[in-house]
């Protein structure tokens, strides 16, 4: 008979032959602008991951196989707040991630600005006082099968008189 523990120990070593994460890393699949006058951009994502650590997270990366990550390029035009949230009523998600990095008009990923790991689907991260430029938004699948709603909704930075 099986344990639960070689079951983890036996999927974390077939994990492991998986490409890393940069062997398999993808174009983002949506972009948008936010500024002043479109200050909000909703999107949904669809994925499944069987990862139940960060540690074998890391280890297989981003794959379609375990661990799942859509990604969202988003441009700022504008100074400002930057607000990102995720949420589901899939009950087949478990647990999503939120991670938002600097990043480039082609979408490369950056340093890490903000990450939200809680236990599900519904993460948040705040992105201030940035200045114009492009943010990559990664939602990474840990644990079930289902479609998230993204938001980023954006404040620019007041006016001085």
């Amino acid at each position: 008979m099986r344990t639960p523990i070689s079951r983890l120990a036996a999927l974390t070593a077939v994990l492991a032959l998986v490409p890393a994460a940069s062997a398999l890393a993808a174009p983002p699949a949506r972009q948008a602008t936010l500024n002043s006058t479109s200050p909000s951009f909703n999107w949904s994502g669809t994925g499944s991951g069987v990862v139940f650590t960060s540690t074998v997270g890391n280890r297989v990366g981003c794959n379609p196989v375990a661990f799942a990550c859509d990604l969202t390029l988003i441009k700022t035009d504008e100074p400002g707040d930057i607000a990102f949230t995720t949420d589901s009523t899939d009950k087949t998600l478990v647990d999503a991630d939120l991670h938002v990095y600097e990043s480039d008009a082609d979408g490369t990923q950056g340093e890490l600005w903000g990450e939200s790991t809680g236990g599900t689907p519904q993460e948040a991260v705040a992105v201030t006082d940035t200045q114009p430029g492009y943010w990559l938004v990664k939602v990474d699948y840990y644990l079930g099968a289902g479609t998230y709603n993204g938001t980023a909704t954006f404040t620019p930075a007041p006016t001085t008189p």
